[in-house]
């Protein structure tokens, strides 16, 4: 939950719902790697609620739990997240990269 205590323009709400998951499919007979898919829902007041949402899929080389590198794709569809565009709907995919140490 996110509560933002001062916002401009008034017509965006002060509260942010999130909810979401991740889902990584261990006990595949390969080790080196582990696949996931993850979802992220944002439900934000702009005028009037809206809901915002992230779904991605990618690989882990490393343990699930531990150090690692990840490659995943992701789509986002919603509100836009920069700020002056605060009110414009995106839909679009990315390709992504992440390191856990």
């Amino acid at each position: 939950l996110t509560y933002i205590f001062h916002i401009v323009p008034p017509e965006i709400g002060k509260g942010i719902y999130p909810l979401g998951f991740d889902k990584y499919f261990t006990g595949l007979p390969v080790e080196a790697f582990t696949p996931y898919i993850a979802y992220d829902f944002k439900l934000q007041k702009i005028g009037q609620f809206a809901g915002s949402n992230i779904l991605t899929a990618g690989i882990k080389f490393g343990h699930w739990d531990g150090k690692g590198f990840s490659v995943s794709i992701s789509y986002y569809s919603g509100k836009s997240i920069h700020g002056p565009y605060y009110d414009l709907n995106e839909n679009y995919a990315l390709l992504g990269f992440n390191m856990d140490i």
